[in-house]
C-alpha cells in the first residue's frame, strides 16, 4: 500500500516537498521499507520509478530491495511453511484455549 502511494503520487509529493532533490527528506525511510520486498512485480515498476524520479530514491534503493527481495525469497521457500504451521498451530492452540474461558 505504501509503494502503491509512492509510485501514483509522486508528482503531487514533489510538487508540495518543493519538486527538488527529496534523496534527504524520504530517501532513509524508503530504504528502511526496501527491507521488506518479496516482489519482483514491484521491484520491477520500482526501477522504473526511479529511472522517471531519481530525486525521490537513494543511490542505493534498488540494490538494497533487491538483496532483500532475494533473502526473503529464499526464507519465505526455505523456512515459510514450517513457520506457517508453527503459527497455524499458535493460533488453533490460542483459540481453543479461549474457548473454554
Amino acid at each position: 500500500m505504501t509503494w502503491e502511494f509512492i509510485l501514483t503520487k509522486a508528482g503531487d509529493i514533489q510538487a508540495k516537498y518543493g519538486g527538488g532533490d527529496l534523496t534527504y527528506a524520504l530517501g532513509r525511510q524508503l530504504n528502511e521499507l526496501a527491507k521488506l520486498f518479496v516482489d519482483e512485480e514491484l521491484l520491477t515498476r520500482l526501477k522504473a520509478f526511479a529511472v522517471k524520479h531519481r530525486n525521490m530514491l537513494s543511490p542505493t534503493f534498488l540494490d538494497e530491495a533487491n538483496e532483500a527481495r532475494m533473502i526473503n525469497t529464499d526464507w519465505l521457500r526455505f523456512q515459510g511453511v514450517d513457520a506457517c504451521s508453527w503459527l497455524a498451530s499458535a493460533a488453533a492452540g490460542e483459540h481453543s484455549s479461549s474457548a473454554g474461558r
